[in-house]
């Protein structure tokens, strides 16, 4: 973990600042609700005031190696690749290139944390490496 803090701007017309946080889109599951997510994005991208703050868990990173998975719950556009969780990045990365200005910073939850521990490699370190941000 890196702490670092930020200063954000302030004008006094416009004295609010928001902070928008999310967590558990788990991106590539049939469940992530894709449509929702992007109208919430869409609502604040772009807004100068709005900074987003992501908490973990932002792809599934269910994979075969895992006793929990199913290929029921994987996205169908998703389902038949080989790379299931880098096709899963990618695809959370594209969802917040909108935003990726105002996010401030990601946070890794226990599906990231899993694969991590079982295969050495850190997919929200990837996830910031790709837009630029703060792990």
């Amino acid at each position: 973990m890196v702490y670092k803090h930020f200063i954000l701007p302030f004008n006094r017309k416009n004295p609010k600042i928001r902070l928008a946080f999310f967590s558990d889109t788990h991106n590539g599951n049939i469940q992530f609700a894709r449509k929702q997510f992007r109208a919430w994005i869409n609502e604040y991208k772009g807004d100068k005031y709005t900074w987003f703050i992501g908490n973990g868990d932002h792809i599934e990173a269910i994979g075969p190696f895992d006793p929990r998975f199913t290929l029921d719950h994987i996205d169908p556009s998703h389902r038949g690749k080989a790379a299931l969780i880098d096709l899963q990045i990618k695809d959370f990365c594209q969802e917040l290139e909108p935003i990726k200005s105002q996010v401030l910073a990601l946070g890794m939850g226990n599906h990231e944390a899993e694969i991590l521990r079982r295969h050495g490699s850190d997919p929200t370190q990837r996830i910031c490496e790709a837009l630029g941000g703060a792990n």
